[in-house]
């Protein structure tokens, strides 16, 4: 399962995720002439239209097995008066056949990770009372009702949401966190760092083809991963990211910036992947102090692949016996 920046070709499976999540969680509290009356070809549409406009909230979406069995939106408080420390979980919605795997719970720790990286100290969000599993999964992560009461009329019935509140961890000017994509300052340094990072590998092998070398700030936000920055000083400097698939964690890329060397950064973020039992990672044959870095860590060698002709990868492994 992968949590990542939601993109305007998932808009098809959050509309018809969006209406078969109300559909459940809302039966009995809502009417059901109201929810039976829902089109996945509405919500569609919305959620089109959110990604064709400039200035659109941050979304991540829970990909599972190739499929988006969940999604969050979040971003400002979006309150009369809104205070400018804080942040809001719009909406988090989740595929009903997936309710109760902890994925809710990991989406809403990335959302909360967000909103620190966003700047902000505290976090709202609105829930239907009669929620108990949604109540159950905020309180589980510290947010409590606050006082707040909104009621909307929906053909005849007055529904009502309470409001939640969480004070948000202060952000560490270094060490390792999620990063959002979906600022625009922290894909341009992440772009910054994969150029440098990969330069110098790409002369250390002899092979300018390296993908990440050439990535573009569209070509990062597309990427189907899970990513963290290594932070020094309010500086991001290196970052890595990787894919859970199949019982399987392969690390994508490692880049740390040439100006942050020697401080410890890389052997930091690949600590951060190694919370699973079986992680994999490949790099050029002749990157010596990758490849040292990674056999420190436990990995060990599974073999090489000759990407062009004179030019190689090793590929590496490191498992984690079951107790």
């Amino acid at each position: 399962m992968v949590i990542r920046e939601a993109v305007e070709a998932d808009a098809v499976e959050m509309g018809r995720l969006h209406v078969r999540a109300w559909q459940a969680a809302y039966r009995g509290i809502m009417p059901d002439e109201y929810l039976d009356g829902l089109r996945p070809d509405d919500r569609i549409d919305l959620w089109r239209g959110h990604f064709s406009r400039a200035d659109r909230s941050p979304m991540l979406v829970a990909v599972s097995t190739g499929a988006v069995v969940g999604f969050a939106v979040f971003g400002a408080e979006a309150a009369p008066e809104p205070s400018p420390s804080c942040g809001e979980l719009y909406a988090m919605n989740l595929d009903p056949d997936y309710w109760g795997q902890g994925i809710g719970l990991l989406l809403l720790r990335r959302v909360m990770d967000a909103l620190v990286a966003m700047g902000y100290g505290e976090a709202v969000l609105w829930v239907v009372p009669q929620n108990d599993r949604a109540r159950a999964l905020y309180e589980s992560e510290g947010w409590s009702a606050d006082g707040g009461v909104s009621t909307e009329d929906i053909m005849g019935v007055t529904v009502t949401d309470i409001r939640y509140r969480t004070v948000l961890p202060p952000a560490s000017s270094s060490g390792v966190r999620p990063l959002d994509l979906a600022d625009e300052a922290v894909a341009c340094r992440v772009v910054d760092i994969q150029h440098a990072s990969y330069r110098i590998e790409a002369d250390l092998i002899g092979f300018d083809g390296i993908p990440p070398l050439h990535d573009t700030i569209a070509d990062v936000r597309q990427h189907d991963l899970r990513w963290l920055g290594a932070w020094d000083d309010g500086d991001l400097a290196g970052i890595i990211a990787w894919t859970d698939v199949d019982g399987i964690r392969e690390i994508d890329r490692l880049a740390v910036h040439p100006q942050f060397h020697r401080r410890g950064h890389a052997r930091a973020l690949v600590e951060h992947a190694l919370d699973h039992p079986r992680v994999v990672v490949s790099t050029g044959t002749a990157n010596t102090p990758a490849r040292t870095l990674y056999e420190s860590l436990g990995f060990v060698p599974i073999g090489t692949c000759e990407i062009v002709p004179g030019v190689t990868t090793t590929g590496y492994e490191r498992v984690v016996p079951s107790s």
